[in-house]
């Protein structure tokens, strides 16, 4: 339409003019710094500041037709009658194009959204910091469109000529196999493991395997089929070789508050002892591989996500995790391990921890007070969420920070802020102190009464009568008298 539109960190957008860019215009004075590019459609320019996002006439920018509060984050994109953008606060937002101020729909990612979406085909497609691409609705984009492969795999068969195998079937059949788990392994013929006698026939509390020949070269596998425990198995790799020695698993109670000291905020699932009968020095490493219950999920409303070889839990729409803690000294120092999801079957999700040794773990749920990788501001530094509220500092602010990010100049500072409130009230109280002072000013005035006020009117009367008589008669003398000068006497009147 012959114009140059362009927002900048001095919170302005700005419309030149296209033929000769040195011509300005109109502008627009926005609530903060403008990272993101606008775009122009409908006799409409959208662009959002790192506070807002605007509507402004095209034709003329200084005049703002509409504004969200909160929004702020990538270019916005234009179609079918409404704007899309994506936000620092997570959001995928969907507004009327006509008027900003009325939003359609929201879509939430577990990442900040800088990237503009784009749209085609119905469907409008966006990337997150949280290493996704989501494809949503274009009509309703709190609607997904995204088919995510949910696998379920068989037990692992025998080990036959050093690989065990099984079938994984994906139950949303989306086409792809980007998930998908592995459906062989490696495996050493003479692995295997003995489960003892317990009393609950299988269902004890306790667990005795005894392993024979552990050597460097072949690592051992011990199957754990008891159904009061949630493992599965473990992996042994030693660096000497042991032989009539045995691990013996014991299930703590969950309800213990000891047991419980050390750990975050968060859910304990199970906890359980693992005594080796060999040394933790000669253990190299050992894989613990573990479930949760879906069921159990279920029953305390917390549902599991994974995508891409990330996995996470939401209860109550507060983001957590699954960690395998280990406390290998028996005071409260637990330390996570590396967990890592592995498949899924009817039943259970499972996973896999690598421990250096055996001792006490917690199968943990992690909640997080503030959502990994978010962003905040405190004490003039940009800070990023670590989870478990741990913030980590990445970036020091020389004038202040304001919606997550460093303020560009001082006029946009928190300190230049600080300084026009101080000097408002200022104002204010001098102002208030000189009402005050007035209003004592005119009591302290002594009030006469009626009678007093017209005695003092007939005592200015006489005097001017006096004074006049005086007057006329050094006027008749200066007359007959040429020597006598008269000179006008101003009298001031108290």
């Amino acid at each position: 339409n012959g114009y140059v539109y362009i927002g900048s960190k001095d919170s302005n957008v700005y419309q030149l003019n296209a033929t000769n860019i040195s011509q300005l215009i109109a502008y627009y004075t926005t609530g903060g710094a403008i990272d993101s590019s606008p775009a122009v459609a409908n006799g409409y320019v959208y662009i959002g500041s790192n506070t807002n996002f605007y509507q402004l006439n095209a034709i003329n920018i200084s005049q703002q037709i509409a504004n969200y509060t909160g929004v702020s984050g990538s270019s916005p994109a234009v179609a079918n009658g409404y704007v899309y953008v994506g936000s620092d606060d997570y959001n995928v937002y969907q507004f009327n194009a006509t008027n900003i101020s009325q939003k359609i729909a929201n879509y939430p990612s577990l990442g900040r959204i800088v990237s503009s979406p784009a749209v085609a085909n119905g469907y409008v497609y966006v990337g997150s910091e949280d290493h996704n691409l989501y494809q949503l609705n274009a009509t309703d984009i709190s609607l997904l469109n995204v088919c995510f492969e949910t696998w379920s795999c068989s037990t692992w068969s025998i080990c036959a000529n050093n690989i065990q195998t099984r079938t994984c079937t994906d139950a949303n059949a989306c086409g792809t196999v980007a998930d998908k788990p592995s459906e062989s392994q490696a495996c050493s013929s003479d692995l295997g493991g003995h489960i003892a006698q317990s009393s609950g026939g299988g269902g004890g509390s306790s667990f005795v395997s005894p392993v024979l020949n552990v050597t460097p070269d072949k690592p051992v596998e011990i199957i754990i089929n008891n159904s009061n425990m949630d493992l599965n198995s473990l992996v042994l790799n030693v660096k000497k070789e042991a032989a009539n020695s045995s691990i013996n698993i014991t299930k703590l109670s969950a309800n213990n508050s000891i047991l419980l000291t050390g750990l975050p905020i968060g859910r304990l699932y199970q906890a359980f002892i693992i005594e080796p009968g060999i040394s933790n020095s000669n253990i190299i490493n050992a894989t613990i591989n573990f479930r949760i219950n879906k069921t159990w999920l279920a029953e305390n409303n917390i549902t599991f996500h994974y995508n891409k070889e990330k996995f996470w839990l939401l209860e109550d729409n507060i983001v957590g995790n699954i960690i395998l803690y280990r406390n290998p000294d028996g005071a409260n120092a637990w330390l996570p391990l590396t967990t890592s999801y592995s498949y899924q079957d009817n039943e259970s999700y499972h996973f896999y921890a690598y421990s250096k040794g055996f001792s006490t773990f917690a199968i943990f749920l992690n909640k997080y007070d503030c959502l990994p990788n978010s962003a905040r501001c405190d004490n003039s530094e940009v800070q990023v969420c670590l989870g478990n509220s741990t913030w980590l500092v990445t970036e020091h602010c020389t004038y202040g920070c304001q919606g997550r990010v460093c303020s560009t100049g001082f006029f946009q500072s928190d300190q230049f802020k600080f300084l026009s409130l101080v000097i408002i009230i200022a104002v204010i109280i001098i102002g208030l102190i000189l009402i005050f002072y007035k209003k004592i000013k005119r009591k302290s005035k002594v009030k006469l009464s009626r009678k007093e006020r017209k005695e003092i009117r007939k005592q200015k009367k006489k005097m001017k009568k006096e004074i006049k008589k005086y007057g006329r008669r050094i006027k008749k003398e200066s007359r007959k008298n040429k020597n006598i000068r008269v000179r006008r006497v101003r009298i001031k009147r108290k």
